[in-house]
């Protein structure tokens, strides 16, 4: 074998890894420009979800899950083998933009087809998994790389639910199969394919060697992750509401088990860098967010999961997926130890501003009690946090490119480059501690700032609701206003009610597929509202402005 042979492996391997990502990188820019424009778009909500669930994530899931079966069972499917994956990948995405666009549009005929390419794609990786598991000679991983298979069976599963209510049902038929839906590809394709990683992916951006017993421990929770999944499925399908809160409860002690041996690793080598910190950050959100699901449905507040959705994904997947790209991205890119340590150093740029900005943000959107304001200005926050990682990345890509393109200069010119030994100085990859208190500082600052800013001049916020509260005589007139939900806005936006007037609310849904809510920050709520119904709502005398909004996921302020 030549010098030259194992070079060229490696630049054909980074040659897939950059043809099979390159769609993540265009569903990135597609998000943070839906995230500008969202408002004058339908569904958009439902968009920006989605966008990332099945843009990022599955994208990723797909890429990086063969990356890892491949290193974990130490078998490299032959060169041939590469376009039929990125020929899938292909296939994937236009399933995709045939699932949003058939939703934007309204489109049910679109939706379904989007939805069955999703799923035949899906389909289809997990078949190549399985034959590539059952040609591998064993391994001490091979029991852990089959859950990248078991995690990705639930995807097909949740894109045919997804079908059915992209199309419409009825309401008892909607929370059921929303319920199934965030089973199967939030906690069962999601949760498990990033557990079944983190086996041993955890110690790698640690720097660490693995905890004793971890792959074992590891094997026996993602059994029991993966039974409670199919029992909050089935348990939500049959709308036996116990059995769902208590497969969840199973859930969050199988993520706790599991990360029981993560944070043992971290205790002893704490998390330093971008990537472990952001990984770490999101394993806290994970058992919080199964843990609120599982009271809301033992609550019998089943309508109320889609609340557990930003957790979830903002929180934990986002977070997890971020942090993981920052690692593998430059590792893959390689190039060199050089090369790969200037990447790493750039993708550590401001990471504790952007982890600071995201999970305040994050807890900012969530508090009780919060305004439309408020939850507007921690979303903001939580997304230009995420946002950040693309300017950072791109800066990434420039640094090792650059280190690249030195080294091979100098072998063009028949020099060697310098060798690098254990004394030769090299800048930190991992940022510093000042440089960590001084982002998390300005950060927290820029959340105080901007929610305190809210606070101040929104109408309905504590700190202007006691000026407001004025006592004033009723009129004895009612004034009536109509209000209708379309797409994913009410409209009109806003109503003038004289002082003193009670109001009355004719609320009707003109949303051919979602049901739809209306609340008032005085506690007047119109309660679900089916597709084509029409309800009136006493919003009581009215004395000061109000806010109103949506309780139910999707529809966007009203006031």
């Amino acid at each position: 074998m030549s010098s030259a042979e194992p070079h060229a492996r490696s630049r054909q391997r980074g040659s897939w890894h950059r043809r099979a990502t390159r769609p993540v990188q265009i569903w990135m820019i597609a998000l943070v420009i839906m995230g500008v424009v969202h408002r004058w778009v339908p569904a958009s909500t439902w968009v920006i979800v989605h966008l990332f669930t099945l843009g990022l994530i599955t994208n990723s899931i797909l890429v990086w899950g063969q990356h890892f079966t491949e290193t974990l069972l130490h078998r490299r499917p032959p060169d041939s083998a590469r376009a039929i994956q990125v020929r899938r990948i292909m296939v994937l995405n236009g399933g995709i933009v045939v699932l949003v666009a058939g939703m934007i549009a309204a489109f049910p005929a679109a939706v379904i087809a989007g939805a069955a390419i999703v799923g035949g794609a899906v389909t289809w990786y997990i078949v190549d998994l399985v034959r590539q598991i059952r040609a591998a000679a064993p391994t001490r991983f091979k029991p852990i790389v089959k859950y990248y298979a078991v995690a990705a069976a639930f995807l097909p599963a949740g894109a045919i639910a997804g079908a059915f209510m992209g199309i419409g049902v009825p309401e008892e038929w909607a929370i059921r199969l929303h319920a199934f839906h965030l089973a199967v590809n939030v906690l069962g394709f999601v949760g498990i394919t990033v557990l079944t990683t983190l086996v041993t992916f955890w110690a790698t951006v640690l720097r660490a060697p693995m905890a004793k017993g971890q792959d074992e421990a590891a094997t026996q929770s993602l059994v029991l992750l993966s039974v409670s999944v199919v029992a909050v499925a089935l348990a939500s399908l049959t709308g036996a509401w116990l059995i769902t809160a208590a497969a969840l409860v199973v859930y969050l002690g199988a993520v706790l088990w599991h990360l029981y041996y993560l944070a043992r690793m971290a205790r002893s080598t704490p998390p330093r860098e971008f990537a472990s910190m952001s990984i770490g950050c999101g394993l806290i959100w994970l058992p919080l967010a199964v843990g609120w699901a599982a009271w809301l449905v033992a609550d019998g507040r089943v309508a109320d999961l889609g609340a557990v959705t930003v957790p979830l994904l903002a929180g934990a997947a986002a977070q997890i997926l971020f942090g993981a790209m920052s690692f593998l991205m430059p590792t893959v890119m390689r190039g060199g130890p050089a090369a790969v340590r200037a990447g790493m150093i750039e993708m550590n740029r401001l990471a504790m501003f952007r982890l600071v900005l995201v999970n305040a943000g994050l807890i900012v959107f969530l508090l009780p009690g919060g305004t439309s304001w408020t939850r507007v200005v921690g979303s903001s926050l939580a997304f230009l946090g995420f946002v950040l990682f693309l300017p950072v990345m791109i800066r990434a890509v420039r640094a090792q490119l650059a280190v690249i393109r030195e080294t091979a200069a100098l072998r063009a010119a028949g020099k060697k480059p310098a060798r690098v030994s254990a004394d030769t100085p090299r800048p930190e990859i991992a940022p510093g501690a000042r440089r960590n208190i001084a982002g998390a500082v300005a950060a927290a600052l820029v959340v105080v700032l901007a929610t305190g800013t809210a606070l101040a001049v929104d109408p309905s916020s504590p700190l202007r609701r006691a000026n407001n509260d004025v006592v004033v005589a009723p009129t004895g007139n009612t004034t009536t206003v109509e209000v209708a939900a379309v797409g994913m806005r009410f409209v009109p936006d806003a109503v003038t009610v004289p002082a003193g007037d009670r109001l009355k609310i004719v609320f009707t849904n003109d949303d051919d597929t979602n049901v739809h809510d209306l609340y008032l920050t005085n506690g007047t709520d119109s309660g679900r509202v089916e597709p084509g119904d029409t309800v009136t709502i006493d919003a009581g005398v009215i004395g000061r402005s109000l806010e109103g909004g949506a309780r139910s996921p999707g529809t966007g302020p009203w006031a």
